[in-house]
């Protein structure tokens, strides 16, 4: 098989928005929602990653790296528009230093519905590169 046949393949599709109910937490009805990661969001720009090490210093290399996906897979809502300029990834850090169960209720459906990912994998590809 060519370059060019392998270019001619149909791309796949986005798995539709994952929207995760988050009543139980904030105690009111409400949702947080996200798109499929593509592998751009994968692979994090290296500054970004250590903008939010120097930000949240206590947390550990692979959730500062869950906390990147997450906050670049993140979808604004209305309430994100009408506030204006909103940095997911630290909101998203935000919530898990103050908020854990939440963040790893968010984060496990995040994962379980992304399955595909292997989280750990993409860390160590990236962790030596990234963090340095």
């Amino acid at each position: 098989m060519g370059l060019k046949t392998m270019t001619s393949v149909k791309p796949l599709e986005r798995k539709p928005q994952l929207d995760i109910d988050i009543s139980e937490y904030v105690g009111e009805k409400a949702s947080i929602s996200f798109l499929e990661p593509r592998a751009s969001e994968l692979y994090p720009d290296a500054s970004g990653l250590k903008e939010l090490k120097r930000k949240y210093p206590e947390m550990p290399d692979a959730m500062i790296y869950q906390i990147n996906l997450l906050g670049r897979c993140y979808q604004l809502d209305e309430e994100d528009i009408k506030a204006g300029e909103v940095n997911p990834t630290h909101s998203i850090a935000t919530l898990a230093r103050n908020h854990k169960e939440m963040f790893f209720y968010i984060l496990g459906e995040f994962l379980n519905a992304f399955s595909g990912l292997d989280i750990e994998e993409q860390i160590d590809d990236t962790k030596n590169a990234s963090m340095e």
